[in-house]
């Protein structure tokens, strides 16, 4: 994968090691990191063309979005970040939004079940990664007297356990936060809660 051309390659057993060909002459890749699989093995990226490509077959899947992905910022583009959330199924991309951005400051939503874009997601990310919970508490386990003050429905969550995968992101501010969480109120109201990335620090969520 090139800035010009996307080229596939193989390993064979005569003196030459490796074939190859080219399978899209008119257009390469303008962000080494919007370069996404999902689950399935497919393959996304952000191309010079500005299209969001899918490989093997090369197949242009913006074009119900091309508008967006043709304003963003032109010198900023090759900062564009991707990742796929397998909890819902989708493949974000964070882009500078227009001219006027200094940043990524917007997030591009695909849900691969039915192949359509999620309205922008105003998100300043400047990464996106995963994180494994450590040690958590269960109702067995809490180091508390009585629960009563404890600001959450429940602590006996599926998410609640050793070795759970969490999609996370970063901002500029040097932050983390859990990138796509379901919401938890009390007493109606949502609250803010904070995780514990081992020794990067404290991160809001």
């Amino acid at each position: 994968m090139t800035n010009h051309t996307i080229e596939t390659e193989w390993l064979v057993t005569d003196d030459m090691v490796f074939d190859w060909k080219t399978v899209l002459h008119d257009a390469g890749c303008v962000a080494a990191d919007s370069i996404v699989n999902d689950q399935d093995g497919n393959l996304y990226w952000l191309g010079t063309d500005a299209c969001i490509h899918r490989f093997l077959d090369s197949t242009r899947i913006s074009e119900d979005i091309k508008v967006t992905v043709a304003d963003m910022h032109p010198t900023l583009k090759a900062q564009v970040r991707a990742t796929y959330v397998m909890k819902y199924h989708r493949i974000w991309w964070a882009f500078p939004q227009n001219g006027g951005s200094t940043e990524n400051d917007a997030v591009m939503s695909l849900s691969l079940a039915t192949m359509t874009w999620d309205p922008l997601l105003p998100m300043h990310v400047s990464a996106f990664g995963q994180y494994k919970a450590g040690t958590t508490y269960t109702i067995d386990t809490i180091p508390f007297s009585t629960i009563d003050g404890i600001a959450w429905s429940t602590i006996d969550s599926f998410e609640n356990v050793a070795g759970w995968p969490f999609d996370i992101c970063g901002d500029y501010a040097g932050l983390s936060y859990q990138s796509m969480a379901d919401f938890v109120y009390d007493a109606g109201a949502a609250y803010q809660s904070m995780i514990h990335l081992g020794t990067i620090g404290r991160a809001h969520v």
